[in-house]
């Protein structure tokens, strides 16, 4: 199975929804009672929007690169 990777954090309450609509899109197209497995990575939203502000945009770039590459560490695979 593979593994999905969410960047959350950015606002809790988006995180919890993108979270609550994947599973149920996962459980409606996979009528097994199966859940998907999904990794949540949560950012520091204050260091973003201070690199946002400061318009340090290669900066938040990387920051922001770099949050994704950890969701690859940790397993989330690119989908094909």
């Amino acid at each position: 199975m593979k593994t999905l990777g969410i960047i959350g954090g950015i606002g809790p309450e988006s995180t919890i929804e993108y979270y609550s609509q994947t599973i149920a899109l996962y459980r409606r197209r996979k009528r097994d009672g199966s859940y998907p497995v999904i990794t949540i990575n949560s950012i520091d939203m204050k260091k973003m929007l201070d690199l946002i502000t400061r318009n340090e945009l290669v900066g938040l770039t990387r920051y922001l690169l770099g949050e994704v590459q950890k969701l690859a560490k940790a397993g989330a695979t690119k989908n094909k």
